[in-house]
């Protein structure tokens, strides 16, 4: 847990015992009213879980595996140089038959 989420956990705690009106809770985590509200109700609902974001611990959408960053980046130095980023992809592509977003087709369709 982030220092952040921990303050954070201390204020809701405390919001919800009765101890701290809104306002100071909102203060405290600089928030609307509204924002602590909504996450005082959460964390009612759901508990501790309600502080950890969504996305927390996954990959994004636009991750490279390393074996892929590295091979393009040695090509990158010898073969493939001069070529664009969008020509490299072609070129990963073609010839080794990845794509480095994991997508099998670049169109928009």
């Amino acid at each position: 847990m982030s220092l952040k989420q921990a303050r954070k956990l201390v204020v809701l705690e405390r919001l919800c015992e009765g101890r701290i009106s809104n306002r100071e809770a909102a203060s405290y985590l600089n928030l609307s009213i509204r924002q602590t509200q909504r996450a005082k109700s959460r964390f009612r609902e759901v508990g501790v879980e309600s502080l950890i974001h969504g996305n927390t611990g996954g990959k994004p959408p636009n991750y490279v595996a390393e074996h892929i960053r590295d091979f393009v980046a040695q090509q990158a130095m010898t073969q493939w140089k001069g070529a664009s980023s969008s020509h490299m992809s072609e070129l990963l592509l073609e010839e080794k038959g990845l794509s480095p977003f994991g997508k099998d087709d670049y169109s928009d369709s």
